[in-house]
């Protein structure tokens, strides 16, 4: 049998496992083209059986039919094209090393400081060392580490509703994250996810590799810490509130800053806005 070429067939899955086998082509004095099945393979049980729904997977998809055949002491895939070899060898080994999916919708969320401040012994925290002593400054990893230049202390929160796809084979394992549609179908079961992944800036594509460290990684920006936690509607109603409270919060800075006579007000009353008294929106005799 007049040997054609050896040609290397490299298959990789989503979990990141590569198999890659060295095929040789022949050709029949009758003119079948013909595969040589690698002898570890030939002997593999889980292989053979991968091989035979490949070759049906040939069938539907028009590419052609093949033969098995082992007329001495090596196995052959056979047919009457070329080409169909290849394809149907391919998908033998994308069979073999097939992953196991799974679908999971989870919650990812995230916080971010930029805040600087020592908590004193008592719990009660400071500006700095000078109110005491046996005081700690804020964790730098946890809660940032404003520079002399910082504009502003930073206090921020993100949270989506994603679908997790896991593709996994043996130890190997790697997610992709799509976002849920917050469109949905308008049922009362979609509500929460439809107001939680209803804020459009909060988009973030996800990246999960590297030795299982998880990062969400905005469109634009730079890479953040998340956490995962299942979907549950309670959590994502939860998490919806979360941020509306932000927003809300943000709106009361606003209004609270914004006007110079109502601030002006509230300091002389000592009212604070994170305080219970700041709840009330202050007026002309004080804060309500």
């Amino acid at each position: 049998m007049p040997k054609l070429k050896t040609e290397t067939i490299a298959v990789t899955n989503k979990a990141g496992t590569r198999v890659s086998e060295a095929i040789e082509f022949s050709v029949s004095t009758q003119g079948v083209f013909m595969a040589k099945v690698p002898e570890h393979l030939a002997k593999d049980e889980h292989f053979v059986q991968c091989l035979q729904a490949a070759r049906q997977t040939g069938l539907d998809a028009d590419w052609g039919a093949t033969e098995i055949d082992k007329p001495r002491t090596h196995t052959y895939l056979t047919s009457k094209a070329l080409d169909t070899l290849s394809k149907v060898m391919t998908e033998a080994l994308r069979r073999l090393i097939e992953v196991e999916v799974t679908v999971e919708r989870v919650i990812l969320y995230s916080t971010s400081f930029n805040v600087s401040f020592v908590t004193l012994p008592d719990g009660s925290i400071a500006p700095n060392g000078s109110y005491g002593d046996g005081y700690e400054w804020s964790d730098t990893n946890i809660f940032g580490c404003p520079q002399d230049n910082s504009k502003h202390f930073l206090v921020g929160f993100w949270a989506r509703v994603y679908d997790r796809t896991t593709y996994k084979r043996g130890d190997k394992e790697v997610s992709e994250y799509k976002s849920v549609s917050d469109s949905m179908t308008g049922g009362e079961s979609d509500e929460p996810i439809r107001k939680l992944n209803g804020f459009p800036r909060l988009n973030f594509k996800i990246d999960s590799s590297g030795n299982g460290a998880r990062r969400a990684v905005r469109m634009h920006g730079s890479p953040i810490s998340y956490k995962e936690m299942p979907y549950t509607p309670e959590a994502a109603e939860f998490f919806a509130n979360m941020l509306l409270s932000m927003c809300e919060l943000a709106r009361r800075f606003e209004s609270f800053f914004g006007d110079k006579d109502r601030l002006q007000i509230a300091i002389n009353s000592g009212a604070g806005l994170l305080t219970n008294a700041a709840a009330q929106e202050p007026t002309a005799q004080g804060v309500a």
